[in-house]
């Protein structure tokens, strides 16, 4: 294993050694060390203790009776490689039931260690969000690619590479025009895929031992990326969002005998007791469903209207229903892992890293425990990455992945104030939280929809702003009607509106921060996006709230 090195684009550290003093030390999630210090050097934990005199040439950190854990490690993502554009052509092969490897999406011998790139935002976001380590795979069709563990700090490719190969990753995804473009004809392929890879290791085998009388083994680029897969080298990282994908994921593992990680899964609950009798891993996604948004009515008014709407559609009360019903189920599917005692990590694949901690929040209110969600957030994903003797605790020879907050991680409250990754030093911006009342009064002309247009050279883009009388925001594009973004920093003073939206634009997570000036039925003004600098924005109202 690799530790990351110093970008030298970039101005180093003044020193490797750092004294992290006055700090309540997590160092797993069942050992709280309390309040003490942890010395840096060379990016180990050199020691951890109540009292430690600093070296001469250590940097102080006062932590002020903050938090330290472990950083996280994302189980399995996207992180690091740039989205591919543009949409899928059907392609052009003589015989598409016998299409080459790369046109039916079977690629297992590309590495995600090589798409690797240290500029990509989402390294950043990761960071923010607490990650040290993500485990990274290409994106694409039936077998991808071969993930890689990267740390998430400053440098070239090669300096973020911990791992090369360290998984094979699959979908039950087809291509289309050709063979295998349904889901049973994936499993089909992935069995054959499989049973000549052992053949073909089996073959290499003998053929080493006595090549008299036996043809010399094919080269066969892509059976050759499965082979450590076959010898229980390395795990198959499945994708498995819904039931249907996990019981055919299974299926496969019990049939052929593989090391399995079920990845990405939105809902488990169905199959639960299945994936305890596989022994699989699993790794939930961090992404819920929308929660629809609350009505504002008075109590007395809601509830004369959900009586008028019963009588008139029943059983449009009854999807209502299912649907709270079934959101109930995904936030409490994590504390039903925790009460089967099955351990599970997490999977930012998909995921806005800026609201991992708001959905376990909702996981937490469902019943599952701190501890839980603190072990699938370190030591869990430690363990089925097989990097568990090197990082997920904070302990002494450790890799020095320490994440610091201001208050108790799980509190509501709480900012991220440090990050260390192998030991370089990153310090966030904590914002003030606005006081009761700070954000000031939501003036009644600016309430109701307004249309945006943001002047971005060569690439413009306009859309709808949502005010409501309650002060909340939310932000519709034109390129994705009904998909509504909520506003987060919002302040109102008298006819200036500020505000910060989390957006994914080609892949890359961006934190773009507003600043509109209305008058009458127009407004003005800038956004900023830290990364490409500031544009203009103006609009006009569109409707008024009823």
């Amino acid at each position: 294993m690799s530790h990351a090195q110093i970008d030298y684009n970039i101005v180093p550290d003044v020193t490797s050694t750092y004294l992290i003093n006055d700090v309540h030390i997590i160092k797993s999630p069942t050992d709280s060390f309390g309040l003490g210090d942890i010395l840096i050097e060379n990016g180990l934990i050199k020691k951890v203790a109540r009292q430690i005199d600093p070296p001469i040439d250590a940097q102080v950190i006062e932590a002020d009776s903050a938090y330290a854990y472990a950083a996280f490690i994302d189980g399995l993502s996207h992180t690091g490689i740039a989205k591919s554009e543009g949409k899928e052509d059907r392609p052009k092969v003589k015989f598409p039931g016998a299409a080459p490897n790369d046109v039916a999406g079977i690629t297992p011998e590309k590495l995600a260690a090589e798409m690797v790139s240290g500029k990509e935002s989402s390294i950043k976001s990761m960071r923010e969000s607490g990650f040290a380590i993500s485990h990274t795979a290409p994106s694409g069709k039936m077998l991808p690619g071969t993930g890689a563990l990267i740390a998430l700090s400053r440098g070239d490719a090669e300096d973020l590479v911990m791992k090369e190969k360290a998984s094979i990753y699959m979908q039950f995804s087809g291509s289309r025009g050709v063979y295998p473009s349904t889901i049973i004809g994936v499993m089909a392929k992935w069995r054959n895929l499989y049973k000549n890879a052992q053949g073909l290791s089996d073959h290499r085998r003998m053929y080493k031992t006595n090549t008299q009388g036996m043809q010399r083994p094919k080269k066969d680029k892509s059976l050759q990326a499965l082979i450590p897969l076959t010898n229980k080298e390395m795990s198959l990282f499945a994708k498995a969002s819904k039931p249907k994908e996990i019981f055919r994921a299974l299926q496969l593992k019990k049939e052929l005998g593989y090391n399995l990680v079920l990845t990405n899964v939105k809902y488990v609950t169905p199959a639960l007791q299945k994936v305890k009798q596989s022994g699989a891993h699993i790794l939930l996604s961090t992404s819920l469903p929308k929660e629809e948004k609350k009505d504002k009515k008075s109590d007395k008014a809601k509830s004369d209207d959900k009586k008028e709407e019963k009588e008139k559609n029943p059983e449009k009360e009854a999807l209502e229903k299912r649907k709270k019903e079934t959101l109930k189920s995904y936030k409490s599917q994590a504390m039903m892992l925790e009460k089967e005692r099955i351990p599970f990590g997490f999977s930012l694949m998909g995921a806005k890293p800026a609201n991992v901690k708001k959905n376990i929040l909702k996981m937490i209110e469902q019943g599952l425990s701190q501890e839980a969600a603190l072990a699938a957030l370190t030591t869990n994903p430690a363990k089925i990455l097989g990097i568990d003797n090197v990082t997920g605790t904070l302990s002494e020879g450790k890799l020095a992945n320490i994440m610091i907050s201001t208050q108790p991680y799980f509190d509501k409250e709480s900012a991220i104030k440090y990050m260390f990754v192998e030991g370089s030093k990153y310090e966030m911006e904590v914002k003030e939280k606005a006081a009761e009342g700070e954000a000031g009064e939501v003036a009644k002309s600016l309430v109701g929809a307004w249309s945006y247009d943001i002047e971005i050279p060569g690439d413009g883009q306009s859309g709808t702003i949502f005010i409501s009388d309650a002060g909340v925001i939310e932000v519709e594009g034109d390129d994705e009607p009904g998909d509504k973004d909520e506003a987060e920093n919002v302040k109102f003073n008298e006819d200036n509106v500020l505000f910060t939206l989390t957006v994914v634009n080609n892949g890359m997570e961006l934190i773009v921060d507003f600043d509109l000036n209305f008058a009458g039925d127009s407004f003005e003004g800038n956004i900023s996006v830290a990364e490409f600098g500031s544009f203009p924005i103006s609009g006009s109202k569109k409707s008024s709230p009823e």
